[in-house]
């Protein structure tokens, strides 16, 4: 089987915001494509080789790679993408959703990683995604409503009582905050 591959950057980014998961070797995101109406379906395309028409439809996942310069060299990036494709191939049929979109963002631990124990994370993370994907989606507080680490909980000075923060129009003098 091959991989049908994302290719524009328009793809990768519509794939935010669905489902994550996050291994050493990799940070896999999966979204479910959108489905396409009559009225807004894309045109068939035309087969240069045959010249007849194909439909515009994907048949089944689409994957898309990232990664990243600081990584390694060319020769390093190509053999991180050509395992993480390999394993992706071995897995596809069982363990994707044929209507999904996937991005791999590929870690250096993905050069190194050996190749069973990647197939085995990949098939965690791709069951993960997928039933992330497609459960409702949770919602988080609003920001003003979440304290420093991100939770929801206010965040207490050391004796129990509610930090409040400082205004733009006083100035820290002695540990006491005074107007100006």
């Amino acid at each position: 089987m091959r991989l049908e591959t994302l290719k524009t950057r328009p793809e990768f980014q519509r794939v935010r915001g669905g489902g994550r998961a996050d291994k050493p070797a990799f940070l896999l995101e999966g979204k479910q494509r959108p489905v396409a109406t009559a009225t807004s379906a894309a045109p068939e395309t035309i087969d240069l080789v045959s010249l007849e028409p194909r439909p515009a439809q994907h048949s089944g996942p689409r994957f898309g790679f990232t990664i990243t310069k600081k990584i390694g060299g060319a020769v390093q990036r190509n053999h991180m993408r050509r395992r993480l494709k390999a394993a992706l191939t071995e897995l596809a049929p069982a363990e994707t959703n044929p209507d999904f979109d996937y991005v791999v963002v590929a870690r250096p631990a993905a050069l190194t990683q050996d190749f069973a124990g990647l197939k085995a994370d990949l098939a965690a993370a791709l069951k993960r995604v997928n039933t992330m994907a497609t459960s409702p989606a949770r919602r988080r507080a609003p920001q003003e409503n979440r304290g420093p680490d991100g939770g929801t909980k206010p965040h207490t000075s050391s004796d129990g009582k509610p930090r409040v923060a400082k205004s733009a129009d006083t100035k820290s003098r002695g540990g006491k905050n005074r107007p100006t």
